[in-house]
């Protein structure tokens, strides 16, 4: 039998509060995936309650402000914590396991360090912060005259929302791409540039629109945004993980992608109009944790431009005019600035020479933790890895054990209390790569080199890598 795959084995979401007396222990469930027996449901939630329990003992700092935590057997692994105080969040994950045979006796062998602690733990993070972004926090769902219909609502919410994105997570490939809070930027002229923040503010000063932010992309890469990093990471990843592929099909399928001129508004849904624009909640702005700003969210596209409008939560705020005055006024704006932006186009990769690219295979990741900027060359053809061809990264041909170790440096640079210092690490593995990692001023450069050599060829090989990958960026004093 061969070595099954990472998969999810069950999905719960929780609330002991609602359910403090004998008899009532079904009401503290709100979430539970796959539906199993009412008896197993609440086994699985007394144990994490007997865990959260036992861990809190020994230590003084409350359970609300923890990160995820973890706990890891032979078969599952389970990662569940409190994102609003008493509700719990928790995914267990089935560890890989093979049939083997020694000795004429079958054995199950099972593959617990397949399953990262950091990444997983993310995901689990990034599930709520989706919910959170389209349907406010677990507090803000509790609708209803009593107690009992607000949690029936929330419970319908939490199912409405959970049933659907659960099957979009890909948790066979997941990675340091996915521990990477990570935005593909796109570098343009100056002139460019501010012709692009010319046109936002022209947008945003016309009060009849009631557009109050903006995200401007080119061939879905962020050139401007006026949100802040943590909404923009979740914002973007919705686009590029969920909307933009549905739309630019709907296209295919209507025979428009041939005609790249024609723009139209993006939309869930076959309807062009965004009068049914998702209402998004945004708590990335400095403000306190459960405080948010409330915007519809429009998004028009044509040719390789596509821009995010975030317009004020007002039920006529998106109407004939709004759509008009994007469509026949905005929009062949945009198209100019787009055909601009083809000829300019600073592409970053153009720092290394044809004969440079010939000459050594560059696999690396760049991350830039002040904004998430995120650069990859990540397999033996130097293809360019973008958040729009994620998919990219599965032709690479580095072991999964590589990949875990690459995470492992990339978690201990985000816990790393001189986190603004300067570091250089040289790791060389058992078969024949080496892993270099440089890190200064919230930068982080991961260089892998599949080479049988010393020590000091590496350093001298990171060195070369390294003026060609990022000649520009500052690393050291």
């Amino acid at each position: 039998m061969s070595k099954t795959q990472i998969s999810l084995e069950n999905f719960f979401i929780f609330n002991s509060s609602f359910g403090p007396n004998e008899g009532e222990e079904e009401k503290k469930i709100l979430l539970f995936h796959p539906e199993i027996e009412k008896n197993e449901k609440l086994k699985n939630i007394g144990y994490i309650e007997a865990l959260v329990k036992f861990t809190g003992s020994f230590t003084l700092e409350p359970t609300s402000n923890r990160d995820v935590m973890t706990m890891k057997t032979k078969k599952f692994t389970k990662f569940f914590f409190e994102p609003e105080p008493n509700f719990w969040i928790v995914m267990t994950i089935k560890n890989p396991k093979e049939q083997k045979t020694k000795d004429n006796r079958e054995y199950t062998e099972y593959f617990t360090d397949d399953v990262h602690n950091d990444v997983f733990s993310k995901i689990l993070q990034r599930c709520y912060l989706n919910f959170r972004l389209f349907c406010n926090t677990f507090e803000h769902n509790m609708i209803g005259t009593d107690e009992e219909s607000q949690v029936d609502h929330l419970r319908m919410k939490l199912d409405n929302f959970f049933m659907k994105y659960l099957v979009t997570l890909n948790l066979k490939n997941c990675d340091i791409f996915d521990l990477i809070q990570s935005i593909q930027y796109k570098a343009v002229s100056h002139l460019t540039f501010f012709k692009i923040v010319n046109l936002i503010n022209m947008l945003i000063s016309i009060k009849n629109l009631k557009i109050k932010k903006c995200i401007f992309l080119y061939n879905q890469e962020v050139v401007y945004s006026s949100i802040s990093p943590d909404d923009l990471f979740i914002i973007n990843e919705y686009m590029m993980e969920s909307l933009f592929p549905k739309y630019f099909r709907l296209k295919s399928n209507q025979g428009l992608d041939s005609d790249r001129s024609v723009g139209g508004f993006v939309t869930e849904n076959e309807t062009e109009t965004p009068q049914n624009a998702p209402k998004v909640y945004l708590y990335g702005d400095g403000k306190g944790r459960f405080e948010c700003e409330t915007f519809r969210m429009v998004l028009y596209n044509i040719m390789d431009v596509s821009l995010v409008m975030l317009v004020e939560d007002d039920d006529d705020a998106i109407n004939d005019e709004f759509y008009n005055e994007i469509k026949y006024s905005i929009g062949p704006q945009l198209g100019l600035i787009s055909k601009e932006i083809s000829d300019n186009i600073i592409q970053i990769q153009q720092n290394v020479t044809k004969s440079q690219t010939e000459e050594s295979a560059k696999n690396f990741i760049y991350c830039n933790h002040r904004n998430y900027r995120f650069h990859a060359c990540f397999n033996e053809n130097n293809t360019e890895i973008t958040l729009s061809n994620r998919e990219g990264k599965k032709s690479s041909q580095l072991s999964l054990s590589i990949m875990n170790l690459l995470s492992d440096l990339y978690s201990k640079d985000m816990t790393d209390e001189l986190i603004d210092s300067e570091r250089e690490t040289i790791i060389k593995t058992f078969n024949d790569y080496w892993i270099v990692k440089k890190y200064f001023n919230y930068r982080s450069l991961y260089l892998i080199i599949h080479k049988n050599s010393t020590l000091i060829d590496v350093a001298e090989e990171s060195s070369k890598l390294l003026s060609e990958i990022v000649k520009n960026v500052y690393f050291t004093n």
